[in-house]
């Protein structure tokens, strides 16, 4: 994990993500299940990465 011009940054995971047959819904919700799982777990990687270095 580096620090450049002093910014933390999130090296992994990485999410590419592709739009296709509305996986949101207009109120906002996932509704595709694939994308939500990989939506979930970078929420909680990105969780877990700033309890690590305490960005404020």
């Amino acid at each position: 994990m580096g620090k450049i011009v002093g910014i933390a940054l999130m090296g992994r995971p990485e999410a590419y993500v592709v739009f296709r047959d509305k996986p949101i819904d207009e109120a906002g919700n996932v509704t595709d299940e694939a994308l939500r799982k990989v939506l979930a777990a970078y929420v909680n990687a990105l969780v877990n990465w700033i309890a690590r270095v305490n960005v404020t």
